[in-house]
């Protein structure tokens, strides 16, 4: 299942993949540091997300995921994100 999020005003695709996961993972991301390290873990998680259809460096992700963060008209708290993106993430290993 995909989530389209409005950034700047485009629109992106969110959705996970084995090989999202796998780059996220290349790129420093560990479960047994999640609990550990929320806002790291967010980053991480959003970035596995976002690159299943629009590849781009981490940093580009973790821009975008700022900006999406400081819009008043997100809709959608720091929790409410890492949640969804952890529920995601687990049926990605499921």
């Amino acid at each position: 299942m995909s989530v389209v999020r409005e950034i700047e005003g485009k629109e992106y695709s969110f959705r996970m993949t084995r090989k999202s996961v796998r780059k996220a993972e290349e790129a420093g991301m560990r479960v047994s540091s999640m609990g550990d390290t929320p806002m790291l873990a967010l980053y991480y998680l959003w970035f596995a997300a976002i690159i299943a259809d629009q590849p781009m460096p981490k940093g580009k992700s973790d821009d975008l995921l700022d900006a999406y963060l400081d819009d008043e008209n997100c809709g959608e708290s720091f929790e409410d994100i890492l949640s969804s993106l952890g529920e995601e993430y687990a049926e990605v290993l499921a």
